[in-house]
């Protein structure tokens, strides 16, 4: 190798062990921001899927824990294609089913969460309640 080679050589595996201790040093901490930290300095690396994964399931774990909507919309908005969004938005359906009280609430369940189960459940619910609206 000739002498600028070999200094590139070492620059690239130097950025490489670089790259997989901090890595490791976010893995350690295993926290949103150790990830986000991980991800700004080394944005191109081959470790960047795994870091997303794991921020994506940390972020998660967050919304279940809170259980409340802007938790679960702030998931959704951080990451509109992750491996929870189903779940997601179907716990969303259910908190929005959870407090719709009228047939107001039941028609935004129908409108806001329209192909989930909830959907479904609240149009029947809302079909029952005008048909005896109008019994009555």
């Amino acid at each position: 190798m000739t002498g600028r080679c070999q200094w590139m050589f070492a620059v690239i595996v130097g950025v490489a062990a670089c790259d997989g201790a901090h890595l490791r040093r976010a893995e350690r901490e295993d926290s949103e921001a150790a990830y986000l930290r991980y991800l700004a300095q080394h944005p191109g690396s081959p470790n960047a899927a795994a870091a997303h994964t794991r921020l994506d399931q940390l972020r998660f774990d967050t919304a279940r824990r809170a259980d409340r909507p802007l938790a679960y919309r702030r998931y959704l908005e951080l990451h509109p294609r992750g491996r929870h969004v189903a779940e997601a938005r179907e716990r969303l359906a259910s908190l929005a089913l959870a407090r719709a009280r009228d047939a107001a609430g039941l028609e935004l369940v129908v409108e806001h969460h329209a192909g989930t189960a909830q959907a479904s459940q609240a149009s029947r619910r809302l079909v029952e309640a005008r048909l005896r609206a109008a019994l009555a």
